[in-house]
């Protein structure tokens, strides 16, 4: 299980800035929106290495096979959401059930990440649905 943020590159434009810094060589230069950017020069000087928003969530699944998850732009809450996947995965190794903590975490993931579960097998028919009664009845029955 890891959680990671992935990198990619784009040409060095005409005009960059190059700045030495401690941990290498930047670049400064302004996009075709006209705001100001920064990023790392690739070790030929070519290229400007940025980084995406999202962090992303990768595992093996029960069958071995790598699967990622893209939860949010937040490196807290996709760690969060990959502990209570690996322990979904616990569970489901050791053939476990799943237990009220673990499910309450579930119930709070987003729905399409607790689709993608069940799409791949960790989560079943019942779980996809996972709320409580409380949450599932309509906003006017609550107010009682």
């Amino acid at each position: 299980m890891r959680t990671f943020r992935p990198s990619y590159t784009v040409p060095r434009p005409q005009g960059a800035k190059v700045l030495d810094r401690a941990d290498g060589k930047w670049v400064r230069f302004r996009n075709s929106r006209g705001q100001e950017v920064e990023g790392k020069l690739s070790k030929s000087g070519k290229r400007v290495r940025f980084e995406t928003k999202c962090w992303y969530c990768e595992f093996e699944d029960q069958l071995s096979i790598l699967r990622r998850l893209i939860p949010v732009n937040d490196e807290t809450a996709s760690q969060r959401m990959a502990a209570t996947v690996q322990d979904l995965l616990n569970a489901k190794f050791s053939g476990m059930g799943v237990e009220r903590d673990l499910q309450r975490r579930l119930e709070g993931l987003p729905r399409s990440i607790r689709m993608n579960l069940a799409q791949w097998g960790l989560l079943g028919e019942k779980a996809l649905g996972l709320q409580s009664p409380w949450r599932s009845l309509p906003a006017r029955m609550r107010q009682a």
